[in-house]
């Protein structure tokens, strides 16, 4: 029995908490709406990846949800057993409260092989289970404990204290580490993939029996490779800087971006130098991620890549006195490379423009300076037939297949819109109505009901719009006016639209 405990147990590893997923809502991360409310925005994205753990729905994580023990022993069971029919297992009558439950089966399995035990008896003193319960910080901990390889009995993992020799262990080993909940509360959807993940990154245990008048006791611990190693073909994370991607290609200091992967390269980014298969987007753009794969590379378990937290990035605009040194060139987009270099101030941004100055790697240095230049423009043609076409006045004409945004605007539609390796961004703008309060040429702020916006003259507008200009606008005027991606001020259309 011990030998079959131990095989379990390391096979329990990756999917000790996989009752996080409802199941059969298959989902990949790329897929959930709710992926500004996850924390643990790694670990969700490697475990529904590999399989461990999926959607509360096919389009949501819910992270804030809990888990319970019968969906638990249904997942642990399918990766024990291959996901064959679990009707054998049945009508065991080992606890009061899930004969007849649909997970029956599987839980008389995790149950008759040590893996799960009751959580207290009924009135008669049968064993109860409680299928539908949830689990608390404390027993996910003991469960990914026992799955690294610690022998409960010999570790104080039982009895009335049971929680003061699991926590400490779980500290030890790193399975807390980011975890934002009491041991005894039920463990959430979001730090429960982080403890998973966590145990993934610990290192498993083989103990080593000796006999002592007859009584077999653990000796030591002998550590092994981590968890992600064992289970998953030498599991790796691969950290590295997105320089290539379908929205487009970073080119030489001062010069504008290129076209990015198209056709049947589509969908593949250039991180750390390599080559992989896996989506990133023009956010991602110069910036760390991480993805994952197996031990030699060979084998790509990542279907997202995530930014990492080393990223340190600073937006400015032309209107905030802050420049650096770079050649500009007309294009929407110019990349400048400043790697392992300050910031200097030795050149200002063209009017309107924005720049992302980015850190990757959390040095103080300044890797990569993206500036970007969105134009007011106004929708003067949308088709949807012949694979759809738009016009946007003041930038071009585009194929549906060629711009990112097509689907959200309509003829007519005000856009800020660019031109970012070969593609047209477009992003519906409304103007906000209000009245001129205050008025400062000489640090080009504008006070609008109260509210003080730079200002930027001079920019591009469509047929109908005025740009801003010094002095332009008198106090108490009532306008319509249009902000850029730097939330200034940029054009106006007199009058309240009435």
């Amino acid at each position: 029995m011990r030998n079959l405990k131990r095989a379990l147990s390391m096979a329990l590893a990756a999917v000790m908490l996989l009752g996080m997923m409802v199941i059969g809502a298959s989902a990949s991360y790329s897929d959930f709406t709710d992926q500004d409310e996850i924390v643990h925005k790694e670990a969700v994205a490697l475990l529904t990846d590999l399989g461990v753990i999926g959607g509360k729905t096919p389009t949501s994580y819910d992270p804030t949800g809990t888990i319970e023990r019968a969906a638990l022993s249904k997942m642990i069971y399918f990766v024990m057993m291959g996901g064959t029919d679990a009707t054998p297992y049945e009508g065991m009558d080992i606890f009061a409260d899930v004969n007849g439950n649909w997970a029956e089966g599987y839980i008389n399995y995790c149950a008759s092989v040590g893996i799960f035990g009751g959580v207290g008896k009924d009135a008669s003193g049968k064993d109860l289970f409680s299928p539908y319960g949830t689990l608390t910080v404390a027993q996910a901990a003991k469960g990914l404990l026992v799955a690294l390889g610690y022998v409960a009995e010999d570790r104080g993992y039982n009895g009335a204290t049971w929680t003061i020799g699991v926590i400490s262990d779980a500290q030890t080993n790193g399975l807390l580490e980011g975890i934002s909940q009491g041991v005894n509360e039920p463990i959430t959807r979001d730090n429960a993939a982080q403890m998973i993940f966590n145990a993934l990154n610990a290192r498993t245990v083989e103990p080593k029996y000796q006999y002592d008048m007859g009584n077999q006791y653990v000796s030591e611990y002998t550590p092994g490779s981590t968890l992600g190693v064992v289970k998953f073909d030498g599991l790796k994370a691969v950290t590295g800087v997105v320089t290539k991607n379908d929205a487009a290609a970073l080119a030489a200091n001062g010069s504008a971006v290129t076209t990015g992967f198209t056709g049947s390269d589509a969908g593949k980014s250039v991180i750390g130098g390599n080559t992989y298969n896996v989506p990133t987007t023009l956010d991602q753009l110069g910036k760390q991620v991480t993805i994952y794969t197996n031990g030699d590379g060979s084998k790509l378990y990542s279907t997202v890549a995530i930014t990492t937290d080393k990223n340190v990035v600073t937006s400015v605009s032309s209107t905030n006195g802050k420049t650096i040194a770079a050649n500009y060139t007309a294009d929407s987009l110019v990349v400048n490379t400043l790697a392992n270099t300050a910031v200097s101030s030795s050149a200002a941004l063209p009017s309107g423009a924005t720049m992302e100055i980015i850190d990757n790697d959390g040095d103080g240095k300044i890797e990569y300076a993206l500036i970007s230049n969105y134009t007011l423009g106004k929708v003067v043609a949308k088709s949807t037939v012949n694979n759809g076409s738009i016009n946007v006045s003041g930038l071009t004409a585009a194929t549906a297949a060629n711009t990112v945004g097509f689907d959200s605007v309509e003829l007519n539609d005000y856009v800020l819109g660019t031109v970012i390796g070969g593609k047209l961004y477009v992003e519906k703008v409304e103007p906000f109505t209000g009245t001129v309060t205050a008025y400062n040429s000489t640090r080009d702020t504008i006070t609008i009901d109260g509210v003080v916006y730079d200002y930027v003259t001079g920019a591009s507008v469509p047929t109908g719009v005025t740009t801003m200009t010094d002095g332009a606008l008198s106090v108490n005027s009532t306008n319509r006016y249009f902000l850029n991606k730097a939330g200034d001020i940029i054009a106006y259309i007199p009058g309240d639209g009435t």
